[in-house]
C-alpha cells in the first residue's frame, strides 16, 4: 500500500488520520510486513510509484482521490499482463546503460512463472533478461534469497513449490548441494543454512507434516524452524504436542 503525497497535498486531508487509517490498513492486509517495519509507503508522485516496481506486470496502482477509483497503470503493465511475460522495468535491468537485476528478483521471476504456468498458462515467459548470463550475483549460492523464494511457493500450493523447482532446474539456479532433493528437503536445507524465519503459513504446514508422521525425518529441522519464530507461535506448537 502507499500514500501518495501529491495526493494529500492537492486535497483537504488530515495527515493524523491518514497515517491512521494506512496503519489499520496495513495490519489488516499485510500484517508480517507491518510487524516488520514495511507498512504504508509514501512516494511522491505516480510517476515515482511506478519507478520503484521490478516487474511491469506491477506497475499498477488502484487510486483513489476525493472519493472516486481510478486503475493506473504503465501502457507495458497493460501489454505483457495480457501476453502474460514477465518483464523486468528498465528501472531495473536496463544492459545498455549498466543495470542488471540481481539474485533476489531473478528467483522471483522465476516464480511468477511458476505461478502462471500452474494456472493454466503454459505459453507465460520471461522476457527482456536471460537467466541467469544477464543478472548480477550467482543465484545458486543465494541461499536466504531461495528459502524466501521457496516459503513464499510453499505459501500457495505444493503443485506450485514443485514447477517452480522444476524451472530452477531448466535455467540452471537449482542451489549448490540441493540438486538432487525434494522440493521439501531443498526448503528445509536452506533453512538450516540461513538465518531465514519461515512464514505462519508454512510453520503449519510444518506441524501438519509431524503429526502426519513426518516427524522422524525433520524433528530437529521443525524444532529448529520453531525457535526462530515469536514466542506465542513456538508456544502453540509444543502446547499441541501435550
Amino acid at each position: 500500500m502507499v500514500i501518495l503525497e501529491e495526493v494529500i497535498a492537492s486535497g483537504d486531508y488530515d495527515p493524523d488520520e491518514i497515517r491512521a487509517v494506512a496503519s489499520d490498513l496495513s495490519m489488516r492486509f499485510s500484517p508480517r510486513d507491518a510487524m516488520n517495519g514495511y507498512g504504508a509507503e509514501y512516494v511522491q508522485s505516480t510517476a515515482e510509484f511506478m519507478r520503484r516496481h521490478d516487474f511491469t506486470i506491477n506497475q499498477v496502482l488502484i487510486h483513489k482521490n476525493n472519493g472516486a477509483w481510478s486503475l493506473l497503470a504503465s501502457t507495458q503493465a497493460v501489454l505483457d499482463t495480457a501476453e502474460h511475460i514477465i518483464r523486468p522495468t528498465v528501472f531495473e535491468h536496463d544492459i545498455d546503460y549498466g543495470y542488471r537485476i540481481g539474485n533476489k528478483l531473478a528467483l522471483k521471476a522465476v516464480r511468477l512463472l511458476s505461478d502462471m504456468q500452474v494456472q493454466g498458462i503454459d505459453y507465460a515467459t520471461i522476457k527482456s533478461v536471460q537467466l541467469p548470463d544477464d543478472i548480477y550475483g550467482d543465484p545458486r549460492g543465494a541461499y536466504f534469497m531461495q528459502a524466501l523464494q521457496l516459503d513464499k511457493a510453499l505459501e500457495v500450493s505444493d503443485e506450485l513449490v514443485e514447477r517452480y523447482v522444476e524451472n530452477l532446474k531448466f535455467y540452471g539456479m537449482i542451489p549448490y548441494g540441493c540438486e538432487d532433493m525434494s522440493a521439501i528437503e531443498m526448503y528445509y536445507y536452506l533453512v538450516n543454512e540461513t538465518d531465514f524465519v519461515p512464514s505462519d503459513g508454512v510453520l503449519e504446514s510444518l506441524r501438519i507434516e509431524r503429526e502426519n508422521g513426518g516427524a522422524a525425518k525433520f524433528d530437529d529441522v521443525v524444532e529448529r524452524l520453531l525457535r526462530q519464530v515469536p514466542e506465542r507461535f513456538s508456544r502453540d506448537y509444543y502446547d499441541a504436542k501435550k
